[in-house]
């Protein structure tokens, strides 16, 4: 699926037309993508839009990741 053209709908909605690139198959569709919450806030907030911060789950430790922050 490619996105053919899209548009802002709202501070936080965007609408997108979908479009499968295989000629012979031609489905086509629409959607909207919309930003429901906060993972990590700005450092520069629009003053606009408020999303509530939402639950992360933690993700799944590798022990050969190497610390970016040593403490």
């Amino acid at each position: 699926m490619k996105i053919r053209t899209s548009r802002v709908v709202s501070l936080l909605s965007k609408e997108s037309y979908w479009q499968c690139p295989n000629i012979e198959c031609a489905y086509t569709c629409k959607a909207i993508t919309s930003v429901i919450s906060t993972i990590a806030p700005s450092m520069r907030p629009n003053p606009k839009a408020y999303l509530p911060v939402g639950k992360v789950r933690p993700g799944l430790m590798d022990e050969r990741q190497m610390d970016l922050l040593p403490t």
